[in-house]
């Protein structure tokens, strides 16, 4: 029987008969597992009667849980591509925005912006819809729609050039944009998404040419120290750790990883 370990938060949804129906059903049949941290933390939510985010943990409990999935080579029933496997058609990325370090996009981050700065693809510089297409190709599955603003669809051209672009906004900073009303941002985006179906016989998965090498740019020395610490990561620079290999779905993990185990080295 596979074993998959439970993250804190999503122990708890189990715990309480809440986890989202596409998430249980992928853990049907799998042996369910959870580490020390999950067991301490539960326990001392329980003794305390709380299950709020108020009482979660210091973050340094994340890094332990994804040491421990590390170590045991486990996956870890988390991040936006969880559920995603070889049987699925398409992948829809809604509502994603622009990197960190790219044009002033609303909202712009990739994954913890307290921590990383910059990410890069084969040298070309990307968000999160590219580090999370490095899923998709693990699974050969094409990417069918994206949907963001200006400079989220522009991002996406180097590595998901078979992907229905739904631009909804126009950002002119980090902290604001033009809007489409929300009635005819609905109608894009379905529109869209009927025309990724359409062609979905015709789609191909994203174009990450392997092996592949993620070089990701780290707030501080510290913190790239820490992530050299991570199976697959490998210091490059005073603030570089470099991910490289064959296989897109162990990047991936890497890459999760790094943004697991720095949080240490955050400060908070």
């Amino acid at each position: 029987m596979t074993r998959v370990v439970l993250g804190t938060d999503v122990a708890s949804l189990s715990y309480k008969g809440r986890l989202p129906a596409s998430l249980a059903a992928r853990l049907v049949g799998r042996e369910i597992c959870v580490t020390f941290v999950t067991v301490g933390e539960l326990a001392r939510w329980a003794e305390k009667r709380h299950w709020g985010t108020r009482t979660r943990a210091r973050p340094i409990n994340d890094t332990w849980i994804a040491a421990c999935c590390l170590v045991a080579d486990l996956p870890l029933a988390r991040y936006m591509m969880q559920g995603l496997d070889p049987t699925a058609d398409l992948v829809f990325m809604v509502g994603y925005h622009g990197s960190i370090s790219g044009e002033s996009s609303v909202l712009s981050h990739t994954y913890n912006p307290s921590v990383i700065s910059h990410v890069e693809l084969n040298g070309v510089r990307v968000g999160e819809s590219s580090i999370n297409a490095l899923v998709a190709l693990g699974c050969q599955v094409p990417v069918g729609l994206i949907t963001g603003d200006q400079h989220t669809a522009a991002e996406a051209d180097p590595f998901l050039p078979d992907a229905e672009r739904v631009v909804v906004k126009e950002s002119f900073t980090r902290f604001g944009a033009s809007n489409l009303h929300p009635e005819v941002a609905r109608t894009m985006i379905a529109d869209g998404a009927r025309r990724a179906v359409e062609r979905a016989a015709a789609a191909r998965p994203p174009a990450i040419a392997l092996p592949a090498t993620l070089e990701v740019q780290l707030q501080t020395a510290d913190m790239a120290e820490v992530a050299s610490w991570v199976r697959g990561a490998e210091r490059t620079g005073t603030r570089a750790v470099s991910i490289r290999g064959d296989d897109p779905l162990a990047m991936f993990r890497s890459f999760v990883a790094v943004t697991y185990i720095t949080r240490v080295a955050e400060g908070r």
